[in-house]
């Protein structure tokens, strides 16, 4: 890396272009193919433009040491526990996670301190029973980051926040 006060226009370049990338994967996954391919090859590609290969292989060590990554990725690990149509989204969700320990993701919002207090201290409660998206959102605000389509799933639209598409 350069000195402090140094800036080398092509690298600088390379880092935008890379960080918009990255947050383009994690939040449209489904339009970079069925599997986890573009999320992988972005995040080490970025991790190299901004010397972090050893956090970038830190990070996917220990996944694979939480089995949270196998043969075939992060997707090939949850498989048999989460709906296949929820995941494409649930493993940018992972990523999404690793983008934001190493400052490469940029947020929607900012979930504030007192906000966080608030989650962690209802959690207990809201999970035990089923929630709407309409719910969490009223009570927690919406989401830091979208992850795939806003548009609602259920059949009836019932559940949706005013709103999104």
């Amino acid at each position: 890396m350069s000195s402090e006060g140094d800036s080398d226009p092509v690298l600088d370049g390379a880092r935008r272009h890379h960080l918009k990338q990255v947050n383009g994967v994690l939040r449209r996954p489904g339009m970079y193919g069925r599997d986890e391919t573009a999320e992988r090859l972005l995040l080490e590609a970025m991790a190299a433009v901004d010397g972090s290969l050893t956090r970038w292989r830190a990070e996917c060590d220990r996944l694979r040491e939480r089995d949270a990554f196998t043969a075939t990725g992060v997707m090939g690990a949850y498989r048999d526990i989460l709906p296949a149509d929820a995941l494409r989204d649930a493993t940018a969700s992972v990523y999404a996670e690793i983008a934001h320990r190493l400052g490469w993701l940029e947020p929607d919002r900012a979930l504030s301190a007192a906000g966080f207090r608030q989650l962690s201290a209802d959690i207990g409660g809201w999970v035990a029973r089923d929630r709407t998206l309409s719910e969490v959102i009223e009570t927690f605000g919406p989401p830091s980051l979208w992850i795939g389509r806003t548009r609602c799933r259920s059949p009836s639209g019932t559940g949706c926040p005013t709103g999104t598409s």
